[in-house]
């Protein structure tokens, strides 16, 4: 799937959310996006230049099945429900055989002694509507249990991630050094990486001072493994690495991280500092002292009150 780049999406341009008011309709059906449904937006670049965004409804918009997490912003700002519902409707759609029926969620009544709020039970397979209200669970431990499958679920996708990172980038290594514009090592991984670092310099080399790396969905790809290369580097930090932009990127890796001990160190410094000025017993005395003070106009206002009482108790007398 092609994607465009967007200036304000980090990983992708799609958008998905949980619909607050009726503000749009589906540009798939024309049908109205309700309050709490799931809705999807497609990010691109208009071409006067400004960015646009399609909503669509998840259901009809099946292409989101084959977008990773990681490029959906807002997808972890939605609750445990709805993550774990759209994680069983993509499941059910790239499935090789479809399910024959759709179940609905049933909806179970609890007792009020034992859970005020209603629990929501889903069956094996989930139906496009079941996307449109999910009631937050009322078992505290299906809920959690619910957040760890998603953990994990989430721990595994990133370690397939460095599990590819690591293979291209042996493949990385050996096409810095080949020479055979036909080799087939790497199970033909060295000919895909030289294409791609070719590409790289012809497409980011004439455009490098006006648009970013990212604009290009290729260099951006190859960009990531030159960079996880230089942070996995053996290299030493004078000597010379035959892998393309390896010693610029180290060299920029290092002078990031000595800035960031540096303003690291004078955090701790400054708190120390004001520790120091500061110190526990001080702040045990001002506790002390603020407390007296408080005894004391309470101890006024008793007072004042009293003297204002005896001349009505006089008169009365």
């Amino acid at each position: 799937m092609t994607t465009i780049a967007s200036p304000w999406t980090k990983d992708g341009t799609y958008i998905i959310e949980c619909t607050r008011r009726d503000h749009s309709c589906c540009r798939s059906c024309d049908d109205k996006i309700d309050v709490g449904r799931l809705r999807v937006g497609v990010v691109y670049q208009h071409k006067n230049g400004y960015v646009c965004i399609n909503w669509h409804h998840v259901e009809c918009y099946p292409e989101v099945c084959y977008v990773p997490e990681r490029n959906l912003e807002g997808y972890w700002e939605l609750d445990v429900a709805h993550q774990e519902m759209l994680q069983r409707w993509k499941t059910d759609q790239t499935s090789p055989v479809s399910p024959t029926s759709a179940v609905t969620p049933v909806i179970t009544e609890m007792p009020a002694a034992t859970a005020p709020v209603e629990a929501v039970r889903v069956r094996h397979s989930t139906s496009p509507a079941a996307l449109a209200r999910v009631p937050c669970p009322a078992d505290a431990h299906a809920s959690a249990r619910a957040r760890e499958v998603i953990v994990m679920a989430a721990m595994s996708q990133q370690s397939s991630h460095e599990e590819k990172f690591r293979v291209y980038n042996d493949a990385l290594l050996h096409a810095a050094t080949c020479r055979d514009p036909q080799c087939t090592q790497e199970q033909n991984r060295c000919r895909k990486v030289k294409a791609s670092i070719d590409h790289f310099v012809r497409c980011y080399g004439p455009r490098r001072k006006i648009s970013p790396i990212e604009s290009c969905a290729a260099c951006g790809k190859i960009w990531q493994l030159l960079c996880y290369h230089a942070k996995t580097c053996p290299t030493p930090p004078s000597g010379h690495c035959v892998v393309s932009q390896c010693d610029y990127l180290r060299e920029k890796i290092a002078r990031k991280q000595a800035r960031d001990q540096s303003e690291l160190q004078q955090a701790r410094d400054s708190l120390k500092s004001k520790l120091e000025e500061w110190p526990v017993q001080r702040r045990i005395a001002q506790v002390e002292a603020d407390r007296l003070q408080v005894l004391q106009i309470i101890a006024e206002i008793r007072a004042q009150k009293a003297a204002r009482q005896q001349p009505q108790m006089m008169s009365i007398g």
